[in-house]
């Protein structure tokens, strides 16, 4: 009875696509998957330019408090496929301590996910489709392919009609 529980567990253990240190879903593992994952419950789903990371440990006091690892980065939105901050440029700050889900980045493009707000700050998440760029990861650049035609462009609509209403006036008055 042993070995065949023995078994079972291996095969699971074996048979498992992705692992996670923390309690939080799997966005999917095929780009449409973690498209439409992304784009149902995150707030914010970006392809930005990270920059100036930083990480720093903030030693505990040994009994009531324990050491913490935290990186800041500034993020700078290329695109905005969902959602709209209030400015092209955040900055980020986000546990990287062990188990606190916490996704560590380096400096590049990527595709990210990030929460919170202007008024709380910018964390980043290993629960999420966050991942880098032009770094071999193929299904990460199939999911930016899938994200790619669909950007937020409100801002850029608003300029087209008003070019297309003025060239139509002119058209029609002149």
């Amino acid at each position: 009875m042993r070995s065949v529980a023995a078994l079972v567990l291996l095969i699971a253990v074996l048979g498992a696509t992705t692992a996670h240190a923390c309690s939080c879903m799997n966005p999917g593992t095929t780009a449409d998957a973690r498209v439409q994952s992304a784009l149902k419950t995150d707030k914010h789903v970006l392809r930005a330019q990270i920059s100036n990371v930083v990480s720093y440990t903030v030693v505990g006091d040994g009994t009531n408090t324990m050491t913490r690892t935290y990186q800041n980065a500034t993020i700078t939105v290329m695109s905005d496929y969902k959602g709209s901050l209030n400015s092209t440029t955040i900055r980020t700050s986000t546990d990287t301590t062990c188990c606190m889900c916490g996704l560590s980045i380096t400096a590049g493009s990527w595709i990210i996910t990030p929460y919170g707000s202007d008024a709380t700050g910018y964390s980043l998440s290993m629960c999420s489709i966050s991942c880098k760029l032009n770094n071999g990861d193929s299904l990460c650049e199939a999911v930016a392919a899938r994200l790619g035609g669909s950007a937020n462009t409100a801002a850029h609509f608003g300029v087209w009609m008003t070019l297309a209403l003025a060239v139509g006036l002119y058209v029609f008055v002149g």
